[in-house]
């Protein structure tokens, strides 16, 4: 792991984004910030990730000191959003809907630099594709993996969600390190000191 001359707090309590961040050889701290998303209320996809993602930083900076990074990521079908489904009947429903079809994700993020008050927010969007499935595919599938803590019930680090859900447009860095942009990332921690080398990535772990 690397020294950095700032305490940088990760204002989630996302598996996905904790390892995106260990991959990095980032230290950091874990501060999930609580806040009510469904308090966020805009129709534009991108506006709403990034509303929130800020909602989320400001909430855990009012309470400590450091970088704090901030993100949410859901999925959209239409117009349809496409969150953590509530329970296995709604992720059933979702996954019968995803089915055969094309899935824009969007992911919304938000830095802080607590001393300077500086904040960025970025964003980013990405394609995947559902393949056709049937009721016994979805059935297993619910049944076997923690869908209600995946947006679109689809995690890119699971190996089972692979089989499904596979990319759709080219993301440099890899589906699983969508959940936090890695580009933006590293550009804002560098205007903080913190450097890192985003082409000695190390191996995300599986699900």
């Amino acid at each position: 792991m690397i020294d950095v001359p700032a305490k940088i707090i990760l204002a989630s309590g996302s598996q996905n984004r904790r390892d995106i961040l260990e991959s990095l050889g980032v230290n950091f701290e874990v501060m999930p910030s609580n806040v009510d998303e469904r308090a966020v209320k805009e129709s534009d996809p991108v506006k709403k990730a990034e509303m929130i993602a800020q909602l989320k930083a400001r909430a855990v900076a009012s309470k400590c000191e450091g970088i704090v990074i901030a993100a949410d990521t859901f999925g959209m079908l239409g117009k349809e959003e496409l969150q953590k489904p509530k329970d296995l009947d709604d992720a059933r429903q979702m996954l019968r809907k995803e089915s055969g079809k094309k899935i824009k994700m969007v992911t919304g993020m938000c830095i802080i630099d607590t001393l300077s008050r500086k904040e960025t927010i970025t964003s980013r969007t990405a394609f995947i594709k559902c393949k056709e499935l049937t009721d016994t595919e979805i059935e297993h599938y619910i049944k076997t993996r923690p869908v209600t803590e995946w947006a679109g019930s689809y995690n890119p680090q699971d190996k089972v969600s692979s089989t499904i859900f596979a990319p759709a447009s080219d993301y440099i860095y890899g589906m699983e390190r969508f959940s936090l942009p890695i580009d933006a990332l590293a550009s804002t921690l560098a205007q903080t000191g913190i450097k890192i080398d985003v082409l000695k990535l190390n191996a995300l772990p599986d699900v």
